[in-house]
């Protein structure tokens, strides 16, 4: 039975990052409609090892990357990151979830990374 409880956790687990991305992608697609000037897509990377937690999962980075509208440089990117991070429940949410790097880039690759611990306010 503790095999079975095991499976049922790693995939509801899975399932929880895959949801995180998708309600990430479709908020993104409707600010994009309704004017915010540029469009902001998530996916699951391999993070960076130096970020590691307790809670870190195999692919643990959470990227956004930005499309069309205005050019990113690393400054804006770092910019929505800070405007993101804001969000302390987003954070520990990420964390909980397995996610230990966020990274934003921009379409010329100019990007901003961070560690998700380091960014908790305690």
């Amino acid at each position: 039975m503790a095999i079975f409880d095991r499976l049922v956790d790693w995939f509801g687990d899975a399932m929880e990052r895959r949801d995180i991305v998708r309600d990430f992608n479709s908020s993104s697609r409707k600010a994009w409609d309704e004017g915010f000037p540029f469009m902001l897509k998530a996916q699951i990377t391999m993070g960076d090892s130096a970020n590691k937690h307790q809670f870190s999962k195999w692919q643990s980075g959470f990227r956004i990357l930005t499309r069309g509208g205005q050019t990113m440089d690393r400054e804006k990117c770092s910019m929505v990151a800070m405007i993101i991070l804001s969000n302390q429940a987003l954070v520990r949410k990420l964390i909980r979830c397995g996610f230990d790097t966020i990274e934003i880039y921009g379409d010329g690759g100019q990007g901003y990374s961070a560690g998700l611990r380091q960014l908790l306010l305690d």
